[in-house]
């Protein structure tokens, strides 16, 4: 579908694909029992590459993130559009900030690593 290249991922789930409906249908189930309050900065979903502030989008998005499409390097370059220039990616590996490296020299990516 016009993609460059293709890095397969070693992952333990079918995330953000079809696959993952039943998922999403209990995730929506889930947060519509807690309260999502505005946040006081920009989210950035990766399902539109969009920031959004209302909560009942946000609660909708958070549960369409497990079967669609990451909009990764797009969702990157809205957050440097609005201003980020720093990323720091925590987590067991540095995937995603040799990732943003690639989207962009022009901005600090840091690691943390956990186990």
């Amino acid at each position: 579908a016009g993609a460059k290249r293709v890095i397969p991922l070693k992952v333990s789930v079918a995330s953000h694909c079809p696959l993952m409906e039943p998922a999403s249908k209990r995730l929506k189930e889930k947060l519509s029992e807690i309260e999502i309050n505005k946040p006081k900065i920009p989210v950035i979903f990766n399902v539109t590459a969009s920031a959004e502030s209302d909560p009942e989008t946000i609660r909708e998005l958070l549960a369409m993130q497990l079967v669609s499409p990451v909009r990764w390097e797009e969702s990157v370059k809205k957050a440097i559009s609005m201003g980020a220039n720093e990323f720091l990616e925590v987590g067991p590996k540095s995937v995603l900030a040799s990732l943003v490296r690639k989207i962009s020299q022009d901005v600090d990516v840091k690691t943390r690593t956990i186990k």
